[in-house]
């Protein structure tokens, strides 16, 4: 157990520090600082229970799969985070990566929800039926609030570019 909470510190670790990159480059508002931190957290919760009940799993593939759900998430909100930067060209194998429109608007949350539930399919593949069940229950819940509380052409937009950054 000891493990893992330490293989959870680092993450959390490794995303505070991918959070203080910062350069000049602003983004219009809304900024993604203005929303809980809940989709990530809630997310991050399921991806350590995931590294737990899923076969293969060893303290290197779990990491790998833990820092590159950090990247993926904040490449997917960089965007709405004035004064930072991408990663890409600064870590290797992250050369390109598609451009959020610069005027348009954008639901952070909606975006790193779809995101997460995207790579987390992704690497957790052969997670037990149950467990993709709950991969499919968080992303639903999230969806159903957003779509309640975002216009519906931010939220589509802020959907298909979560998609387009896990991809």
């Amino acid at each position: 157990m000891n493990a893992w909470l330490g293989l959870a510190r680092l993450c959390l670790m490794l995303l505070v520090g991918l959070s203080s990159v910062a350069c000049a480059q602003a983004r219009p508002a809304p900024v993604a600082s203005r929303y809980a931190s809940d989709v990530a957290v809630d997310w991050f919760d399921l991806s350590l229970d995931l590294v737990r009940e899923t076969h293969g799993f060893s303290p290197p593939v779990a990491s790998r799969s833990l820092g590159y759900l950090g990247v993926g998430l904040y490449e997917t909100v960089q965007p709405g985070m004035p004064g930072y930067r991408s990663l890409a060209g600064q870590l290797n194998g992250l050369a390109r990566l598609p451009q959020a429109e610069s005027m348009a608007g954008y639901h952070w949350p909606t975006a790193a929800n779809t995101a997460l539930a995207s790579l987390t399919r992704k690497f957790f593949a052969n997670a037990t039926p149950e467990n993709l069940a709950r991969v499919d229950a968080l992303e639903a819940s999230y969806a159903a609030r957003y779509k309640a509380e975002v216009d519906g052409a931010v939220y589509w937009r802020s959907e298909e570019w979560g998609r387009s950054m896990a991809d």
